[in-house]
């Protein structure tokens, strides 16, 4: 009788084991809480209570859903998930998560981080700030026109006595006075400010350099380095008209330009060959007495407005296509009183406002690329590219007669001087050599049209680091 019970209390203990190892293998890590198992030196073994609780313990199971319920995470605003995200990368480092996974921390983040995450200013410190940049904006006036006031009493006006530096100065202090005196206008009538909105709409490149941050400028450089390439990408397919002037192959021409676009190292300086080939064609151009009167079948003037807007941005320069005028003439009578109406009915609690600025009228906005409109915006930018063109070959000439100013150049204005002219190189002996080699010589040559300057300049444009 002892063995049978024994043996009995064995089998009771192995099935508690497999309830025991199945349970612990859930997802919730439940653990029971087993009796140990019956042995010979422990014969209190109650047989009836250990086989009524075997089907009690299969039925508590819990179920992996029920184990794995959290609290609801509340939703955060964007300003609030951002802020929190901030202060967990503060005191964390770091951090890749979904929204969330982020709770918004209310405890203190340390006094140095309040700027960076309290980003919010006070109305006080916001006029603080104005007041400062505008006392520092005004102060680089008064600078620069004194500069400018001693480079007219040094040199006067002939051309001749002005280096290349003066040269650049006296147009960019004048550019930007003539530019401040709408600020004037501004600044000194009361309410004025109001009007400053609307005037930055109709010239949005009408604010001098003295009131541009230096993140603005920054900002300003990189834009015009995207455009320069924009500009080359969609000008190219108007290479080859200058390509049949030169006896060079439209086709092989194209196909040769695309190949220097995609190549870069090695492999792009195995295209030597072409741009030797080029280069040759250029020189035999040069040296026809005719070349005035063949380049003016492909002259500035015979190219339409969106190949004009794609040349000028190969010069990194800020250009007035007109848009905002005409637009503007446009949206007084037709877009105006739509959103006029909109406001109301949004006042009145109207269940669809949006249907008065849901029409085609609204919506159309001229780009002067097409139509009539589009005379108006080709010779707008022919008038600014060929102001542009005069005034670097008027640098040109003084830099040629003092080709040690060149030497002297910091590389923030060596690089302005290459961009200004389409020149796309970095390395400061490389520009240095290619202006001295390659640009100087072809730009004072006075038998050269400025015409033909810019087709040459816009040929050498993607292959200008394989020359030298």
């Amino acid at each position: 009788m002892r063995r049978v019970t024994i043996q009995t209390g064995r089998m009771i203990g192995k099935s508690f084991q497999r309830n025991q190892f199945m349970f612990c293998s859930t997802k919730t890590n439940t653990i029971l809480n087993t009796p140990p198992n019956p042995t010979v030196e422990d014969p209190k073994v109650n047989l009836t209570a250990e086989v009524k609780q075997e089907p009690q313990a299969k039925a508590v199971i819990p179920e992996p859903a029920a184990a794995t319920q959290t609290e609801p995470m509340e939703e955060l605003k964007p300003e609030e998930f951002y802020k929190a995200m901030t202060q967990q990368e503060i005191k964390q480092g770091p951090i890749i998560e979904n929204q969330g996974t982020i709770k918004l921390d209310k405890e203190s983040v340390p006094e140095k981080d309040h700027a960076f995450v309290e980003k919010k200013l006070s109305l006080m410190q916001q006029l603080k700030v104005i007041w400062e940049h505008m006392k520092h904006s005004l102060i680089d006036v008064w600078k620069d026109s004194k500069i400018l006031y001693g480079i007219f009493k040094k040199n006067g006006i002939q051309e001749i006595n002005y280096s290349m530096m003066e040269l650049k100065e006296r147009r960019r202090i004048t550019m930007d006075l003539f530019k401040f005196t709408p600020y004037t206008f501004f600044l000194i009538v009361p309410g004025a400010e109001l009007l400053l909105p609307p005037y930055m709409m109709l010239f949005p490149n009408s604010t001098p350099s003295e009131f541009l941050t230096s993140a603005q400028k920054g900002n300003i450089t990189r834009e015009l380095e995207a455009i320069q390439r924009q500009g080359y990408n969609n000008f190219v397919r108007s290479i080859p008209k200058f390509g049949k002037l030169l006896d060079i192959d439209p086709i092989h021409l194209y196909e040769s330009l695309s190949n220097l676009q995609n190549t870069e190292g090695r492999e792009k300086d195995r295209q030597l060959f072409n741009a030797s080939d080029f280069e040759s064609k250029i020189t035999a151009f040069l040296a026809k007495p005719n070349k005035s009167m063949l380049i003016s079948r492909v002259g500035l003037n015979t190219l339409n407005s969106q190949e004009l807007e794609n040349l000028f941005k190969l010069f990194s320069r800020k250009y007035v296509p007109g848009y905002n005028w005409v637009n503007l003439a446009y949206s007084i009578p037709f877009k105006y009183p739509s959103m006029l109406l909109k406001f109301i009915a949004k006042k009145m609690k109207d269940k669809n406002p949006g249907r008065f600025t849901n029409h085609i009228f609204y919506k159309f906005s001229f780009t002067l690329d097409n139509g009539p409109l589009s005379v108006l915006k080709k010779y707008l930018i022919l008038m600014q590219l060929r102001h542009h063109i005069k005034h670097i070959r008027i640098q040109d000439r003084a830099l040629a007669r003092n080709i040690k100013e060149l030497e002297e150049l910091d590389q923030l204005h060596l690089v302005e001087y290459a961009n200004e002219r389409a020149i796309q190189l970095e390395d400061r002996d490389e520009i240095v050599y290619y202006i001295k080699k390659y640009w100087l010589p072809l730009s004072t040559r006075k038998d050269v049209s400025d015409d033909l300057l810019v087709w040459i300049t816009v040929l050498r444009f993607q292959y200008a680091d394989i020359l030298i």
